[in-house]
């Protein structure tokens, strides 16, 4: 009988030793500057980082890749001294736990030699001490790039008496498909956070929320970093799938300058709603899919009003409409649901009536 008790404990130590799986408590919120600063100035050799702008709802703060190499760099997740300082297996790669001074610092790698880690983990340290160092920690703007919200109806023609359209010019820049998405991709992973926000960050189902265990103590750290690969790998597949789309929007965008062209494609992915985004997050590929085809239907709406959008980018330049109005306009061909006003619109503009296509816009879509 003892024998057999024996074999049991022995059993049940061995399982409770090889057990991978271990807390966090998330202080993130306690960290934003100092992830801020991460994002805007950390680089590791010649693996290009993820995430181009800071949201406390991205699980990683930023995630550094190089073909299948990976790694995800996360401040803020206290864990206990016996798990620090040593790399631990997970489910797909493995974590290590450290701390720079009162700073924890958690790192997520996957498909990296053990020497390479060594060697990452030697560079964050020395990052985050030097951050540490200075002290404080400016805010980022990492792109300066907004969603446009429909505003107020104003009828008031904001143009001067008389514009002549051969007098307006915008720097058209050749269609460069994969520098646009490298400059959106910002303002994309910012709306699928800004979708994920307005519904609280929660969800009624404990089980299915990627995030609903942000907001207190992390139970497991597998779950964590799982969470953390599964919302990486749903925001690179949608951003590439976006990519992908634009292909058949190359003519209607290269009438225009580079900034309208990443105006555009922001406007396009706000434009999907929260619901949409939010499925997109929640649902993996029937999220995708649908989202999808909401975006093609959208874009049909561009290449439709390619002459309208032309005339707004040429009123920016000339300093006639600023940024702001022109988001409105924009935002209005993709939201109406006035398809008469909106051929309206397109049939004024490639007319030339410049102030009334303005105007028109403005009251009637």
């Amino acid at each position: 009988m003892r024998g057999i008790l024996f074999l049991i404990l022995t059993i049940y130590g061995l399982c409770a030793y090889s057990s991978t799986d271990f807390k966090y408590q998330d202080r993130s919120n306690d960290f934003q500057g100092l992830a801020k600063a991460l994002i805007a100035e950390y680089q590791y050799q010649d693996f290009d980082g993820f995430y181009q702008n800071y949201s406390e709802h991205f699980l990683a703060n930023q995630v550094f890749v190089k073909g299948a190499e990976r790694f995800f760099v996360k401040l803020g997740l206290e864990t206990d001294a016996g798990k620090l300082n040593k790399f631990i297996p997970l489910a797909a790669g493995e974590v290590v736990n450290f701390k720079v001074g009162k700073t924890p610092v958690s790192i997520y790698f996957e498909n990296i030699a053990k020497v390479e880690k060594y060697k990452i983990v030697k560079s964050v340290k020395g990052f985050v001490a030097n951050q540490m160092r200075k002290g404080s920690f400016k805010k980022y703007t990492l792109i300066d790039l907004f969603i446009p919200k429909a505003h107020a109806v104003e009828c008031n023609n904001q143009l001067e008496e008389i514009v002549n359209i051969d007098d307006l010019q915008a720097p058209v820049d050749r269609f460069n498909k994969d520098y646009l998405m490298a400059q959106a991709s910002g303002c994309v992973q910012k709306a699928l956070s800004a979708a994920w926000a307005k519904t609280g960050g929660l969800v009624q189902d404990v089980g299915s929320g990627i995030w609903n265990f942000i907001k207190s103590p992390v139970k497991s750290a597998k779950k964590f970093w799982n969470s953390a690969v599964d919302t990486y790998e749903t925001t690179k597949e949608f951003i590439t799938q976006i990519d992908q789309k634009l292909a058949s929007l190359g003519e209607a965008l290269g009438a225009l300058s580079l900034e309208s062209q990443i105006q555009l494609v922001c406007s396009l992915v706000g434009s999907l709603g929260s619901n949409v985004l939010v499925n997109v997050i929640m649902r993996g590929p029937l999220g995708l899919g649908n989202a999808m085809t909401s975006l093609a239907d959208l874009s049909k709406r561009v290449t439709s009003s390619a002459k309208f959008l032309q005339l707004l980018d040429q009123l920016k330049s000339a300093g006639k409409l600023g940024k702001e109005k022109v988001g409105e306009l924009i935002n209005k061909i993709l939201t109406t649901k006035n398809k008469d006003g909106l051929e309206k619109v397109n049939s004024l503009s490639s007319a030339n009536y410049v102030n009334l296509t303005v105007e028109y816009a403005a009251c009637a879509l």
